[in-house]
C-alpha cells in the first residue's frame, strides 16, 4: 500500500510541476482542491481522499497554513461521512490547533467546532456535544454570521432531543427559526418547523406537532419544494395515526405516495407505503394493509433501504398478529430482531465491490472536472489529461487496498473502545463506592451532634432540676428558726441568681447552631414577630423534648409550656388540627 501511496504522490507531484513551470502553485489552488473534494462527499466519499491529499502536499510545499488546516477539516469530514469518528474528531482536532496559530480564523474554527459537536452526537456524547456546539455558537454570534448560528441552534436542537432535553430542543429550533425568519430563508423555515413538530410529537402533544407540520407544508407548498411536501405528509399521517385517526392518517399517507411516484424519490415512496399499511392495520383492513407492506418491502429490498426496511418489516409482524396469522407475524418479527441488530455493523465487502464498478466512471469525471477547474489558472496540456487517467486508475487500486485496511482498523478500533468502556465502568464504580462511604461518616457525624446537643439539652434539664430541689431544701431550713438563717438566705440568693443566668443557654444555642444551621435565621425571615422566649421554645420541640423536659429548661410549670405553645400556634398562623411538632421538624 505504500508503495502505491508513493508512486500517486509522484504521479500527482509531476502534474503538478507540469502546470506550474512557469510560476509557484498558490492558495487559490490548494481552496480548489478541497472545495472539490466536499463536492463528492454525498456521491463516492473516497474520491475525496484524492483532492485531501493533493491539496496537502500542495499546501505543506508553499507553507500555506490555512490550506492545510483545510485540508485536516476535509479530512474529517471524509471520516464523518465513513462513521469513522475517532479519526473525524482527531482531524477537526489537528485542524483546530493550526488555526489556534492563525489570527482572524475564527470563521473556520467555528465550523469544526460545529462539526465535532455533530459527531459527538453521533456518538451519543451529548454533554460533550453541546459544549463544542455551544463554543461554535459564540463564535457565530460574535463573527455576525447568521445563517452558521440558525445551522448551530439546529444542531443543538437535534443533540438535545436525542438526550431527551426536549425543552431544551424546543428552544434551540425555536432561536433558529428567528434567524431564518429575520434573514427570510423560507425553505430553512419550514425546516424548523418540522423539527419543532417532531419534537411535540416526542413529547405526545399531538395537536401541537400537527399545527407545526402543516405550517411547514404551507411554505412548502408555496415554494413547490416537493421533497419537503412529501415529508409534511408523511409526518401528518404519522400524526395521526398517534391520535388514533386511522382515516386522515391513511388520505395523508397516499397523498404522499402519489406524490413520491411522480416526483421520482424513492425513499419517501417506501415511508408512504409503511404509514398507509400502518393505517390500514388500524382501519383492520388487512389484505390492503399487507398488499401495501409487501410492495414496500420488495422496493426497500431493491434500493437497499435498511432502515425502512426495518420498520416495515416489524409492522407486517403487527399486521399478521391482528389477523391471527400467528407463525407469518413470528416470521416477520424474526427477520426485524436480526435487521435491527446489523442495521449499524459495516457494509458487506459485496456492496463495496459493486460500489468500485461505478467508481472509474465517477472518478474519470471528477478529474475532469479538476482539470477545468485548474484552466482558470494555467492551459492545461494534452500531457496531463492522460497523466490524470493513469492517477485515476491508480486511485482504484488504492481505495480497494484501503477498503481492506480500514475494515481491520475498525475491528481493532471496536476492541479498544470496549475496552475503554469497561474501565470507565469500574472508575465510575469506584467513585460510587467512595461517594457512598463519605456519605456514611457525614451521616454518623451528623448523628453524633444531634446525641451531643440533646445530652446537652437534658443535661440542662437534670441541672436545673437538681436547683430546684437544693431551692426547696432552703425554703424548708429557713420555716425552722436556728443561727444559721442569714447563711441560708444567701444560699437561696446564689440559687436564685443561677436561674436568671443565661450562659447556658447561649452555650445551648451554639451547639443547636452547628447542627441546625439557619434554624432560627429562617424563623426570624419568616415570623418576624417571635421573641426570645418563643426561639427557645421552638428550638426545644425540634429536639423532640417533651412538656416537662422543657418547663425544666425554661424555669417554667408544664402548664405554662402549654400556654406558651398555644400561643406560638396563633404566631404561627396554624389551625386546631394542625402539628406543631411536625411544622417546627420541617423547617
Amino acid at each position: 500500500m505504500h508503495r502505491l501511496l508513493k508512486l500517486l504522490i509522484t504521479v500527482v507531484s509531476f502534474a503538478m510541476s507540469q502546470n506550474c513551470n512557469a510560476q509557484k502553485p498558490d492558495t487559490t489552488l490548494v481552496r480548489s482542491l478541497n472545495k472539490k473534494g466536499v463536492d463528492f462527499l454525498s456521491t463516492y466519499p473516497d474520491s475525496l481522499l484524492f483532492y485531501r491529499d493533493s491539496s496537502f502536499r500542495l499546501a505543506v510545499a508553499i507553507n500555506d497554513q490555512v490550506g492545510i488546516s483545510g485540508s485536516y477539516t476535509l479530512l474529517g469530514i471524509y471520516h464523518w461521512g465513513k462513521g469513522d469518528y475517532a479519526n473525524a474528531i482527531h482531524a477537526y482536532d489537528t485542524s483546530n490547533q493550526i488555526l489556534d496559530k492563525i489570527p482572524d480564523r475564527a470563521d473556520k474554527k467555528m465550523k469544526n467546532l460545529s462539526n465535532l459537536g455533530m459527531v459527538y452526537s453521533k456518538l451519543g456524547d451529548y454533554p460533550k456535544a453541546i459544549r463544542y456546539l455551544l463554543e461554535a455558537l459564540r463564535l457565530a454570534e460574535k463573527s455576525g454570521a447568521k445563517s452558521a448560528e440558525a445551522s448551530i441552534y439546529n444542531s443543538l436542537g437535534v443533540a438535545y432531543k436525542n438526550n431527551n432535553s426536549l425543552a431544551s430542543a424546543t428552544e434551540a429550533y425555536n432561536k433558529a427559526l428567528a434567524i431564518y425568519t429575520e434573514i427570510n430563508k423560507p425553505e430553512s423555515i419550514a425546516g424548523c418547523y418540522v423539527n419543532i413538530g417532531n419534537v411535540f410529537m416526542l413529547k405526545k402533544e399531538n395537536e401541537k406537532a400537527l399545527e407545526f407540520h402543516q405550517k411547514a407544508f404551507a411554505v412548502f407548498d408555496s415554494l413547490k419544494i416537493y421533497k419537503g411536501i412529501i415529508v409534511c405528509y408523511n409526518n401528518i399521517g404519522s400524526v395521526y395515526l398517534e391520535m388514533k385517526k386511522s382515516e386522515p392518517a391513511l388520505q395523508y399517507g397516499q397523498r404522499a405516495l402519489a406524490l413520491s411516484r411522480a416526483k421520482g424519490f424513492f425513499t419517501s415512496e417506501v415511508s408512504a407505503m409503511l404509514g398507509i399499511g400502518m393505517a390500514q392495520t388500524e382501519l383492520k383492513n388487512y389484505k390492503e394493509a399487507e398488499r401495501s407492506f409487501l410492495e414496500a418491502i420488495a422496493l426497500a429490498k431493491k434500493k437497499n433501504y435498511r432502515s425502512e426496511l426495518n420498520k416495515l418489516y416489524k409492522g407486517l409482524s403487527a399486521c399478521y398478529k391482528a389477523m391471527g396469522k400467528s407463525s407469518e407475524a413470528l416470521q416477520y418479527y424474526e427477520k426485524y430482531s436480526l435487521l435491527n441488530d446489523s442495521l449499524f455493523n459495516q457494509n458487506s465487502l459485496t456492496t463495496i465491490s459493486n460500489l468500485q464498478l461505478s467508481y472509474d466512471l465517477e472518478k474519470k469525471e471528477a478529474s475532469i472536472q479538476l482539470l477545468q477547474k485548474d484552466n482558470e489558472i494555467k492551459r492545461l496540456s494534452i500531457n496531463r489529461i492522460v497523466l490524470g487517467v493513469v492517477v485515476l486508475f491508480l486511485l482504484v487500486g488504492l481505495v480497494v487496498v484501503r477498503q481492506q485496511l480500514k475494515i481491520k482498523r475498525d475491528k481493532i478500533l471496536a476492541e479498544q473502545q470496549s475496552k475503554l468502556h469497561d474501565t470507565e465502568r469500574a472508575l465510575i464504580q469506584s467513585e460510587l463506592k467512595i461517594a457512598q462511604v463519605k456519605e456514611a461518616e457525614l451521616t454518623k457525624e451528623i448523628e453524633y451532634k444531634n446525641k451531643s446537643l440533646t445530652t446537652y439539652a437534658l443535661s440542662m434539664v437534670q441541672k436545673n432540676e437538681i436547683l430546684e430541689e437544693v431551692r426547696e431544701s432552703v425554703e424548708l431550713i429557713l420555716t425552722k428558726p436556728d443561727n444559721h438563717e442569714e447563711h441560708f438566705k444567701k444560699l437561696r440568693k446564689v440559687v436564685d441568681y443561677s436561674f436568671t443566668l443565661e450562659k447556658d443557654w447561649d452555650e445551648f444555642k451554639i451547639y443547636f447552631e452547628d447542627v441546625h444551621s439557619d434554624f432560627f435565621v429562617k424563623l426570624r425571615e419568616r415570623f418576624p414577630d417571635l421573641g426570645g422566649a418563643d426561639l427557645k421554645l421552638c428550638s426545644l420541640i425540634r429536639l423532640n423534648l417533651n412538656m416537662k423536659q422543657s418547663a425544666a429548661i425554661l424555669r417554667i410549670s408544664p402548664d405554662s409550656v402549654k400556654i406558651a405553645r398555644h400561643r406560638l400556634r396563633k404566631k404561627f398562623n396554624m389551625q386546631t388540627e394542625d402539628n406543631l411538632n411536625g411544622f417546627i421538624m420541617a423547617l
